[in-house]
């Protein structure tokens, strides 16, 4: 039986149309799956930045601040002061060629030279003290070791014109006169005072006005009476009212409140 050409021209037409759905739910499918894709690779929310912000400020806050017990923590952290602390003494001697940077300190009475990174200090100490109508001065600051052997020498001399002889009169020399090497005036920070009418340099100073501003006053400057009354036993030197030494301030002002000696204070 022979097919009309109308039945298959609606047959025609239906899987033409059949073909252009089908096509349609293709690209259908491409766009949602491009539209997928766009939401799924889309920024973080700008909430989330200022929490990596606040992260980022917190490790450049932890960078800059300076660790506990380093030197920009703190004045007296770590070991900035050390050189001021130094101990020498007859069982602490310094090398034969030991040389500090030295300049000239003091005022119009007098200049000695001294350790420069003290002078400062030392000039500060005097000009306070005369300020307040006294005439403090300095008698004596840095020596030679060379020089210091002379003045044991001759302290020894005088120990053996006393009746002492050979090492008595070497140990009784050295309980007034520092061994070569052992002076803290070899290293730079020792200043022996007095005043215009008193250079002599010996317990007589301890009764002058000047003494007791110093005994009162120094420490607030880094220096400290050395060889205290009474501490013989310790510092292994008679009484000198008129040695100071300096030592920074930090170690001064808790010498000074605890009334210690330099040893004492170092563990010595």
């Amino acid at each position: 039986m022979k097919k009309s050409r109308k039945s298959g021209y609606r047959r025609r037409t239906v899987r033409n149309r059949a073909a252009l759905l089908a096509a349609g739910c293709a690209v259908v499918a491409a766009l949602s799956g491009l539209l997928l894709l766009g939401i799924s690779q889309k920024p973080a929310p700008a909430m989330a930045a200022p929490a990596a912000s606040a992260a980022s400020a917190q490790q450049a806050e932890s960078q800059a601040a300076p660790p506990a017990g380093s030197e920009a923590a703190g004045e007296n952290a770590g070991t900035a002061d050390d050189w001021a602390l130094r101990l020498v003494d007859k069982d602490h001697l310094l090398p034969a060629d030991f040389a500090p940077d030295v300049v000239e300190a003091g005022n119009s009475y007098k200049h000695v030279e001294f350790d420069r990174r003290a002078a400062g200090a030392l000039e500060e100490l005097l000009d306070a003290c005369n300020a307040e109508g006294y005439e403090l001065m300095v008698c004596s600051g840095y020596r030679t070791i060379a020089y210091q052997e002379g003045l044991f020498e001759k302290q020894v001399r005088k120990q053996e014109n006393l009746g002492l002889s050979g090492e008595e009169a070497v140990a009784a020399a050295a309980t007034v006169v520092e061994v070569p090497g052992g002076s803290e005036h070899n290293l730079g920070l020792a200043v022996d005072f007095g005043t215009p009418d008193n250079q002599l340099v010996d317990e007589s100073f301890d009764d002058e006005p000047e003494s007791a501003w110093l005994k009162a006053n120094a420490w607030k400057y880094g220096f400290i009476l050395r060889y205290p009354q009474g501490a013989e036993d310790v510092t292994g030197i008679t009484y000198e009212p008129w040695h100071y030494r300096y030592v920074g301030l930090a170690a001064a002002k808790e010498i000074y409140d605890r009334q210690l000696t330099l040893e004492e204070y170092l563990g010595e």
